[in-house]
């Protein structure tokens, strides 16, 4: 193993630990009383390990959905309906070495009752650091997880 590599390892397994510990936050977007489970959908965004592509959801209708960390696993209750999202993403290849979106993409769709959705970010080609405002090289998306589809848009 090179030397430099080695000296990375504590710092990636505190990375990784650090994600893990956090958990995932549930946040409701939704004004009143808490609705039951079968009344709802949820929205999540996934954090999959310290490199690659990483979605992150800066607001749904208009409300931010994080506060100073963007990174984080995240389940948004929402009620049914139509809803627009606010999605930007982080591409780390290598420690120090970081493409983001300069801009966000909005994505309206239309959410169903009991279903699960998820923020996807798809980036084709290289992207160069901080992507320089250049949102034609990527693209988000909302799937329904529960029926394995793009769900209706508003």
């Amino acid at each position: 193993m090179k030397a430099a590599s080695k000296a990375l390892m504590p710092f990636m397994t505190c990375w990784l630990l650090l994600l893990g510990a956090c958990g995932t936050p549930t946040i409701r977007a939704y004004p009143g009383a808490t609705l039951p489970q079968d009344q709802v959908a949820i929205l999540t965004v996934e954090v999959k390990g310290v490199f690659g592509v990483q979605p992150v959801l800066d607001s749904l209708d208009g409300k931010t959905m994080h506060e100073g960390v963007q990174l984080v696993n995240m389940k948004v209750e929402m009620s049914p309906g139509p809803h627009r999202a606010s999605v930007r993403f982080f591409d780390q290849k290598i420690i120090g070495s970081m493409s983001c979106s300069a801009k966000d993409q909005l994505v309206d769709f239309i959410a169903e009752p009991s279903h699960i959705y998820q923020v996807q970010a798809t980036v084709r080609g290289e992207l160069p650091p901080c992507a320089l405002g250049r949102t034609r090289n990527w693209s988000a998306t909302i799937v329904d997880v529960t029926a394995n589809t793009q769900p209706a848009q508003k």
